[in-house]
């Protein structure tokens, strides 16, 4: 494939995709994607997606496999698109979302996230504002982020939780092992 500059604008219907890990992030019993499928690491914001556009299923289940999480094992992939993350965005200021999360006073979940461009070299990102193509020596073009407003804390993570499988109830998954 011929190289390609990496859009540092997401379409809202662009494809990505999350590496989905058992049991962590996938319940086999109930053949269902868990909502920490899509929560950041405690104390940060981001989860790792990649860009379908700028790569295949082969990659992306190649990438999964390599990736370490102690106690799970890949065992297939889950896309999501920013449109998706969107609709979660007007529910989580929506009524429907509506909930005692401090335990005290009912108020919408009030989470956000967005999908943003975030390349990767190795374990680093790449500085944004430079050009990135598919064919260079960056290890990671396609990589994007799914952005929380707040990190996942003990103030914020019944939220993320909610939010998260709500998102979760809108990727498709397909097992690939």
């Amino acid at each position: 494939m011929a190289s390609q500059l990496v859009n540092k604008t997401i379409d809202d219907e662009e494809l990505c995709v999350r590496c989905i890990h058992h049991p962590l992030m996938y319940s086999v019993s109930k053949d269902k994607i868990k909502e920490e499928a899509f929560q950041p690491k405690w104390n940060e914001r981001d989860a790792s997606l990649l860009r379908l556009r700028y790569c295949d299923e082969d990659f992306c289940v190649a990438h999964g496999k390599t990736i370490e999480i102690k106690g799970s094992a890949f065992i297939g992939l889950a896309t999501i698109r920013p449109i998706d993350v969107k609709a979660v965005n007007e529910w989580s200021e929506s009524e429907e979302s509506k909930m005692k999360y401090d335990g005290v006073n009912e108020r919408p979940n009030g989470m956000t996230a967005q999908i943003v461009y975030a390349p990767m070299n190795g374990n680093d990102y790449v500085d944004t504002t430079i050009d990135v193509y598919t064919e260079s020596k960056i290890s990671l073009p396609m990589h994007v982020d799914l952005r929380y407003n707040d990190p996942l804390n003990d103030d914020v993570k019944t939220r993320i939780r909610h939010y998260a499988r709500k998102l979760a109830s809108k990727a498709m998954f397909m097992k690939k092992v």
